[in-house]
């Protein structure tokens, strides 16, 4: 899903791309995601490792603070899409950039993770990966049991389970305007 979501803009044209993360212990799929995002970043030709990445701890406020260190790794210019590993980072990181004054998507496109409700009902609504939840709850329920199970036996690590998700595009997202002539030269 990370890299389908990572694929997706950079097929629009996007190569001035920051990351909202989290710290990596706090989610269990975060090699994956991160993972996915680096695979769609190097099929395409562009080095990951230069793609400026800061951390948020899945909240809004810290999906709005994050976009200041986002801008100051860009500076003088701005990157042209954020991704983020939650929506609520995402939500965080549009009403950030439009208190500064930025219009998302026509100056910054913004992705999310989760599809949670707020996705749909924020302007401009937010392209995101949904995931479903009833499946991730009935996944984690099973791999409980199984972890209470298995306990006796001294197995405490279960394989990784892969939910089925989908990019739902909607309005935050779309193709980055033209560089300027200015902005072009600084390269």
């Amino acid at each position: 899903a990370a890299y389908e979501i990572t694929d997706h803009l950079i097929q629009l044209g996007h190569q001035r791309i920051g990351i909202i993360a989290t710290q990596p212990a706090t989610l269990g799929a975060w090699e994956l995601r991160m993972g996915g995002y680096r695979a769609a970043f190097e099929a395409a030709g562009l080095d990951f490792d230069r793609v400026p990445k800061v951390y948020g701890d899945f909240t809004v406020e810290s999906g709005r603070a994050a976009v200041d260190s986002l801008l100051q790794h860009f500076a003088p210019d701005r990157p042209t899409c954020i991704i983020c590993f939650n929506d609520r980072m995402a939500i965080g990181a549009i009403q950030e950039l439009q208190a500064l004054g930025l219009r998302v998507p026509d100056d910054v496109s913004v992705a999310g993770f989760d599809d949670i409700s707020l996705a749909q009902t924020i302007h401009p609504a937010l392209t995101t990966v949904k995931q479903p939840a009833e499946q991730l709850g009935a996944r984690a329920a099973e791999l409980l049991i199984d972890l209470i199970r298995y306990a006796d036996s001294g197995q405490t690590r279960l394989p990784p389970s892969v939910i089925p998700s989908w990019l739902v595009i909607r309005e935050s997202l779309k193709p980055p305007r033209p560089q300027s002539s200015r902005s072009a030269e600084r390269g």
